[in-house]
């Protein structure tokens, strides 16, 4: 089997921060280390509102003079931090579907170099047998049954029996986390920092349908102002579980979209 290799892509993005609109107008009453956007200094490049924090400065071992990217302050520091192990995640979880994807095609190339047979010389001598709509093309079933899940069975004589595709892995939705069950109980000895289930402290957010709870999007994205917000606020190494979920549903609708 051919191995695919993906080398991964640095992308500097998880490394902007979005610059204090009060700092630039010099009405911020904030101090740099209690603010939660950028108070960055002169010698550093912003652009539509935002800057690139120094990638060296986060490893502590930024030795430019005047350097052109900021130095966040601590509490910032640690925020670029879990951005980046979050863009860490969702790289590797790309580059795994990419490599996943390339196999299957890689597979799909060697299936259909096996569908060219020499005719049958017994057909060859009979032209209304070689065109008998009735029979079947002698490549038909090398296809796997895995490759085709829903295909029906056609079988002489009878009608088509489709046979239900094999249940393949669930897709995580990207709006809704599953509440750990141990936790209601109760029981769990994960915190809520390092359970892969949510730990909602509000039991009127948990759906007793599929026992889940709504993410708040606006949570994720560093901009909820709700005093007692509704929707659950997951942990970082849940927000990066959710964002992986949100690039596969992405990038299954892409492929989707390409076979057609």
């Amino acid at each position: 089997m051919t191995a695919v290799n993906v080398t991964l892509v640095r992308d500097t993005q998880w490394l902007t921060l979005e610059v204090c609109r009060e700092f630039q107008r010099g009405t911020c009453s904030r101090a740099d280390a209690d603010c939660k956007f950028a108070h960055p200094p002169r010698v550093c490049h912003v652009e539509n509102g935002r800057v690139v924090a120094c990638f060296d400065s986060l490893k502590g071992r930024c030795a430019r003079e005047n350097c052109k990217y900021l130095h966040p302050p601590p509490h910032l520091k640690t925020q670029l931090e879990i951005n980046g192990r979050n863009n860490l995640i969702q790289q590797k979880t790309a580059a795994a579907m990419f490599a996943q994807q390339m196999q299957f095609m890689l597979q799909n190339a060697h299936m259909s170099s096996l569908t060219s047979f020499p005719m049958n010389p017994s057909l060859a001598a009979n032209p209304g047998m070689a065109f008998n709509p009735y029979l079947p093309h002698p490549g038909m079933g090398l296809v796997p049954a895995e490759l085709i899940p829903n295909a029906p069975i056609l079988i002489s004589g009878n009608p088509p029996l489709a046979l239900p595709a094999a249940a393949g892995p669930k897709l995580m939705r990207s709006d809704k986390l599953e509440v750990c069950r141990e936790f209601q109980r109760g029981n769990c000895t994960r915190g809520e920092n390092d359970c892969r289930y949510a730990h909602p402290t509000d039991v009127s957010m948990i759906e007793a349908s599929d026992n889940t709870v709504t993410i708040c999007m606006d949570y994720i994205k560093g901009r909820c102002t709700r005093e007692k917000c509704r929707y659950f606020h997951p942990p970082a190494h849940l927000q990066a579980k959710l964002r992986a979920a949100h690039h596969q549903m992405n990038h299954s609708a892409a492929s989707a979209m390409l076979k057609f």
